[in-house]
């Protein structure tokens, strides 16, 4: 009989919760060179301050409205 693996639910944007996290967790997609790679962690980035965070920062809400590509 062949042992049961558990599997766990995991979000990288529970994780990114520094300016340095984020910062090292962004160079790691820009360096393996998939765009699709990078869009997914803007996206986990975007999770984990709340779109909201961004905008207040300096971005303009029609900078946030990319037709991004959906995980699920």
């Amino acid at each position: 009989m062949t042992p049961s693996i558990e599997i766990y639910p995991w979000d990288a944007a529970d994780f990114l919760e520094t300016q340095e996290d984020i910062r090292a967790y962004l160079e790691a997609a820009f360096e393996v060179g998939d765009p699709e790679l990078v869009i997914a962690a803007l996206e986990d980035i975007a999770r984990s301050k709340g779109m909201a965070s961004l905008i207040e920062s300096g971005l303009e809400d029609k900078n946030l409205s990319i037709n991004w590509p959906c995980n699920g």
